[in-house]
């Protein structure tokens, strides 16, 4: 449940939070992912990190898209962003296997290793 201090903070802010304190986890679960979306509200906007934001960019080309790095992690982090108006029209024709404040989880078509792998390599590539 959000606090009333995140549902005032930018949302660069609390993506930054979430970083913090979730990437590691996050990614860990992103590792066999191969048919969710799993994406985070960070207030006007939801994101998604590595296989989830390859998913969601099949659903919706020409979204934002970040490589980070993470201390804690050797590898780049590809992230993508949606906003919220367009995830939320989204749900008028989807139902989320999860629907939560701050957490949405919904079903997408299955990819295999490879196809992930050769869209990050490229996404990567693009931002060094």
């Amino acid at each position: 449940m959000n606090e009333p201090r995140q549902e005032s903070e930018p949302c660069g802010i609390r993506l930054m939070r979430l970083m913090e304190t979730r990437l590691l986890d996050i990614i860990r679960q992103e590792h066999s992912n191969r048919n969710c979306i799993h994406l985070y509200g960070t207030g006007e906007y939801w994101t998604a990190f590595e296989q989830s934001a390859y998913l969601l960019c099949r659903i919706f080309p020409g979204n934002a898209i970040s490589v980070i790095t993470h201390t804690a992690y050797p590898f780049p982090v590809v992230m993508a962003n949606i906003p919220d108006r367009a995830l939320r029209e989204y749900s008028r024709s989807h139902i989320f296997r999860r629907d939560e404040a701050d957490y949405k989880e919904c079903v997408a078509e299955e990819i295999t290793p490879k196809q992930y792998q050769i869209w990050h390599r490229k996404e990567v590539q693009e931002f060094q």
